[in-house]
């Protein structure tokens, strides 16, 4: 059985407070906004109840950050990428910053394990004057102290078209 989730971000200004609305399908969740820097931060934790993804797996994560909102996401685990028969498993992030927007992408790394498919694909469209923060570090996991090189295939990609900016 694959997992395929999509969860859309909305980061606006309301009576000088950022907040958040949201929708999704699948299992993609946000918690509640929560405000430890006062209204103008929202802080969010992103949170995906399987775990991981394995062949098949589909999680699609738009974020709109509208101008003068500035948003915190953040996740409270490592994306887990598992064993695959062959099929990619795939985390596709676009991140969308209007004029004066700011926003701290801060997931923790993607551990990759033995023999996944993994791609983990980052994409950023910003104004000309947002603020932007972007962390994502794959990384390959093992379960044992002493085992072998992994098997498997991952490939994780950031690029922001408007300033021709990308890593591999």
């Amino acid at each position: 059985m694959t997992w395929h989730a999509r969860l859309q971000l909305d980061y606006t200004v309301e009576a000088e407070r950022c907040v958040l609305r949201h929708q999704h399908t699948g299992p993609l969740r946000i918690l509640q906004s929560l405000y430890p820097e006062g209204d103008a931060v929202c802080h969010n934790v992103l949170v995906h109840p399987p775990g991981g993804l394995v062949g098949g797996d589909t999680l699609d994560i738009t974020a709109t950050v509208g101008p003068g909102a500035h948003g915190l996401l953040t996740t409270p685990g490592a994306t887990r990428f598992y064993r695959s028969a062959g099929e990619r498993a795939l985390q596709r992030t676009e991140l969308t910053l209007a004029d004066g927007a700011r926003l701290e992408w801060l997931p923790l790394e993607a551990l990759c394990y033995d023999a996944c498919q993994a791609e983990n694909r980052l994409t950023m469209h910003l104004a000309p004057a947002p603020g932007c923060s972007a962390g994502t570090s794959p990384r390959w996991a093992c379960p044992a102290p002493a085992c072998r090189l992994p098997g498997g295939s991952s490939s994780s990609t950031s690029k922001c078209p408007a300033c021709g900016w990308s890593a591999a």
